[in-house]
């Protein structure tokens, strides 16, 4: 599993070559014969009518300015996000099912140009979906009923998930709460609760994550 997501990180890295530090390339997608696109323009393709490849791998490539109150959770803790989760199993499952139901990685690479870091997590989203027990989730957006709004069931479907208690009893915001906390106001008395929560973390996401240095990205 290791050595798999290591040569996809490789191969994610090859494709994108030096648009990984492009402040203007943020969200792509990279297809199943190795063709990258931007999200939009790909999603224009798609409802414009053309025939292009399925898409395979999800990438969000972030920038941040030093913020000591989010620092840790955006850098160490990128796929904490239900709403980008949301979005992405939207996608797959319901907006763009022809097109995004071969989708098998995610990618997110996170830089703080500011302290020369750059970070990138891959998971693979078969991996994910069982660990936030994505169909039950799913069954808010199959039914039917005759005064059916889909507005509001994508809308229940996005609060289901957000509300789970995946990490070690709290949700995804609750989480995100404490580890703010935490490092914003030094307390330790949630040493503990941060721990499991990123005992959690890697539990769900199983991320194969690499840090970028210099070096590389001169290469």
């Amino acid at each position: 599993m290791v050595i798999e997501m290591k040569k996809i990180a490789e191969y994610i890295l090859q494709k994108l070559g030096d648009r990984v530090y492009d402040k203007t390339f943020v969200v792509s997608v990279i297809t199943i014969n190795g063709e990258v696109y931007g999200l939009s323009e790909y999603d224009d393709l798609i409802d414009d009518g053309y025939d292009i490849p399925p898409a395979y791998i999800f990438v969000l490539n972030q920038w941040f300015s030093y913020d000591p109150r989010w620092y840790h959770l955006l850098y160490y803790y990128p796929f904490m996000d239900s709403d980008l989760l949301a979005d992405i199993y939207l996608r797959k499952y319901h907006y763009y099912r022809n097109h995004f139901g071969k989708l098998k990685y995610m990618t997110i690479i996170t830089h703080f140009s500011s302290l020369n870091q750059t970070a990138m997590e891959v998971v693979d989203v078969d991996v994910v979906e069982n660990n936030i027990n994505l169909k039950e989730l799913l069954r808010v957006l199959n039914k039917k009923e005759d005064d059916d709004d889909e507005g509001e069931r994508i809308k229940e479907f996005r609060e289901r998930l957000e509300s789970q208690r995946l990490f070690d009893g709290y949700s995804f915001n609750g989480a995100i709460e404490i580890i703010k906390k935490y490092y914003r106001e030094n307390d330790k008395s949630l040493a503990d609760d941060v721990k499991a929560i990123t005992d959690a973390y890697y539990r769900i996401f199983q991320p194969y994550r690499i840090e970028l240095s210099p070096n590389q990205r001169k290469g």
